[in-house]
């Protein structure tokens, strides 16, 4: 089995522009959940004691592939003698459309597919900056299915209520973007690799534990009766 050599590049923008003072970061992203989250940590930069403020606007690309594009919404930092470690969370775009409500006043007449619902919904809270991608095809809402909500419902939760209408699911792209998707029943081959060398390039395994006994298996076990 041959085995080529993986893209591992990593690059965080901050506004725009390359940064290079991070030290670490994690991003999460589930199929069900429309917007990413990650973890930045950076060390202070010469002249610049706090790199990162909030609202600036971030996008980091793992191996050439966005996967969380959005603002800054938390930065907190820790001052020790030998440590000065500063840390941020970044939320994906599509976030503003959780945080926020619809509004008032919200009627899509049908017929209309779930990504005009999307469109015109975000189009209301003015959040048409979040584009609608639609992976998975939907039925129309036709006549008896009258798109409407509360003034105080909340963006997602009012498009999540109308998706599931149609079995499907809102995720995010890692583009800031809203993604109408299904699950297909697809299955992505993956490993495990460790060939023994920390340095090894083909390595996709940083660190791993295991563990097994036979505690609580007993041969026999005595109970009172009657």
């Amino acid at each position: 089995m041959s085995f080529g050599t993986p893209d591992t590049s990593a690059i965080v923008i901050v506004n725009g522009m390359a940064f290079g003072g991070w030290t670490h970061f994690q991003v999460t992203q589930t199929f069900d959940q429309a917007t990413g989250d990650a973890t930045l940590r950076m060390s202070p930069q010469p002249g610049q004691p706090l790199p990162i403020m909030l609202g600036d606007k971030v996008q980091i690309i793992c191996a050439g592939q966005p996967v969380v594009t959005g603002h800054v919404h938390r930065v907190w930092g820790q001052h020790e003698l030998e440590s000065h470690s500063i840390q941020a969370q970044i939320r994906d775009k599509t976030q503003d459309m959780i945080d926020s409500t619809i509004g008032p006043k919200h009627n899509i007449d049908p017929p209309c597919s779930l990504a005009d619902v999307c469109r015109k919904t975000l189009k209301i809270m003015g959040l048409s900056g979040i584009n609608v991608i639609e992976r998975a095809k939907t039925a129309p809402f036709t006549l008896g299915e009258k798109v409407s909500g509360a003034i105080d419902e909340r963006g997602h939760e009012h498009l999540e209520r109308w998706a599931a209408k149609r079995n499907v699911v809102l995720t995010t792209d890692g583009k800031g973007n809203l993604v109408i998707d299904q699950n297909d029943g697809r299955r992505l081959p993956g490993a495990m690799i460790h060939f023994g060398l920390p340095d090894d390039p083909l390595n996709n395994c940083i660190k791993s534990q295991f563990g097994i006994d036979d505690f609580q298996r007993h041969n026999a076990h005595a109970v009172a009766g009657q």
